[in-house]
């Protein structure tokens, strides 16, 4: 294990401090605002139903579109690696190839949930007032298909937490096992005490991002470096604008600075959802800095690589386990 994903792993074990309290505290806010409201759609554990089915559904869609594309991303590839190298990088393209379409599609619907309320802020590309976003709080007005773009999205990351842990694993693992339990608890607890108009564009910024960074994962080894290198600077523009600008300024300031909610369920759920979207910053900062070395990676050397797990480790691990062999016999 390296230094860094030993530092991820010593951040992440005292975060699950937070999730029986985070459990409380949404099941006690959900009864208090039946109680309250009985005639508001108010949230409740059931909502997340839907999760169990949508969830087997994307393992199977990753699965046809591992299968049915495979065999093209191998022939490509083949020309650049062979053995367990090259079946890695294909598993990594095919795997990233569905998140293309599937960012595509939730960010799109991200934007149509965003579009029917008062806050989509012009940081956003909307018309709005980000200074709505408390009105009428916690009994805000729902916009069309709410529900279904957030239990698409929690369906999402749960399902590649648990596939997580069947990947091969690689350099990031104990980085990105941080980052699906962040989003996990972020995603559960705004709908479970209805702050799902921050959960909404925090998943939009997020979301969007990731389009550009899985084009580039799927297609780097094999398009021009023309091609790759506009790719990069899109995916750079809109990481730095949407993971660090707007999601520090909108979000994290507004929580701490210009917070003005009351909660009966005590300060503590603010101060937990501070902790993990802080959390999910240093995580973004941490990634906006690896692309800046892959980046002058690719100036300097022209190449296009993924400097946190790139398959010459494959290569370097097979050849020690090969020379151990040697040595024992």
């Amino acid at each position: 294990m390296t230094f860094g994903q030993t530092c991820f792993l010593v951040i992440l074990l005292p975060l699950f401090y937070l999730v029986p309290l985070m459990y409380r505290m949404c099941d006690t806010f959900s009864h208090e605002r039946q109680l309250e409201r009985p005639d508001y759609d108010n949230p409740k554990w059931d909502d997340f139903l839907p999760v169990l089915l949508i969830s087997p559904l994307i393992t199977l869609l990753k699965y046809l579109v591992r299968k049915y594309t495979g065999p093209v991303f191998r022939s490509k590839l083949e020309k650049k690696y062979n053995g367990e190298a090259l079946n890695l990088k294909v598993y990594k393209s095919t795997r990233n190839f569905f998140k293309i379409f599937y960012y595509s599609f939730i960010t799109f619907l991200g934007f149509y949930v965003l579009s029917d309320t008062e806050f989509h802020s012009f940081m956003m590309f909307g018309k709005g007032n980000f200074m709505y976003l408390k009105s009428d709080w916690p009994y805000n007005k729902l916009p069309n298909l709410y529900k279904m773009y957030y239990m698409i999205g929690m369906s999402y990351h749960l399902e590649d937490t648990v596939s997580h842990f069947f990947h091969p694993i690689q350099n990031d693992f104990f980085e990105m096992l941080l980052h699906h339990y962040i989003t996990i608890m972020l995603v559960m607890g705004s709908h479970m005490i209805s702050t799902w108009n921050f959960g909404i564009i925090v998943m939009i910024q997020m979301d969007i991002c990731d389009i550009s960074v899985s084009c580039i994962k799927a297609f780097m080894d094999f398009c021009s470096p023309t091609v790759v290198f506009i790719n990069y600077l899109v995916m750079l523009f809109s990481w730095t604008y949407f993971r660090i600008i707007v999601f520090s300024y909108e979000l994290i300031a507004a929580i701490t600075i210009r917070s003005g909610y009351s909660l009966s369920t005590g300060k503590n759920a603010l101060t937990c959802f501070v902790i993990l979207l802080v959390g999910l910053l240093v995580l973004n900062i941490y990634w906006e800095i690896l692309f800046l070395r892959m980046g002058y990676r690719f100036i300097v050397k022209g190449e296009a690589k993924d400097i946190q797990n790139p398959v010459e480790d494959v290569k370097k691990e097979r050849k020690l386990r090969t020379f151990s062999i040697k040595t024992t016999t």
